[in-house]
């Protein structure tokens, strides 16, 4: 995926909400591996850099998090369980949860915007007609 896809400008900087933070009990946190995983899926850079400037050790680890995260991208699964009743009650869940659903709404804006640009560059490039042209009349 990532041949198809030129390297983001310079300007182009992660949001806040999705800039990774240290391990916590010697485990990363998702958003972590997936800002890992999005940074070589979609921003086209090298593991190595990626495993350099975010302190990964081990180059097995990060292909897991890639692998893992090219599923989730290739499935949809930008999801999170529903509540319980008992946290829809809660403030503190319910205020967790919509900063979960605010990650999600990121994440998911990022995927748009890495797609649109995956069709932009297969459209000039290859002279791929993919997007569906304004007054084309059905078959």
């Amino acid at each position: 995926m990532r041949q198809w896809l030129p390297p983001l400008p310079s300007s182009f900087r992660t949001p806040d909400a999705l800039l990774p933070s240290g391990p916590v009990n010697g485990r990363r946190s998702e958003q972590f591996k997936e800002t890992a995983a999005f940074r070589i899926v979609f921003g086209g850079e090298e593991p190595s850099q990626v495993m350099a400037d975010l302190d990964i050790h081990n180059s097995y680890t990060l292909r897991n998090w890639v692998s893992l995260y090219q599923l989730k991208v290739q499935t949809g699964l930008f999801v999170s369980p529903a509540m319980t009743r008992t946290q829809k009650r809660d403030i503190l869940a319910l205020q967790q949860r919509n900063e979960e659903l605010e990650q999600t709404l990121q994440q998911a804006n990022l995927l748009i915007l890495a797609l649109h640009t995956l069709i932009g560059v297969a459209e000039q490039e290859l002279q791929l007609p993919i997007r569906k042209k304004s007054g084309t009349k059905r078959s």
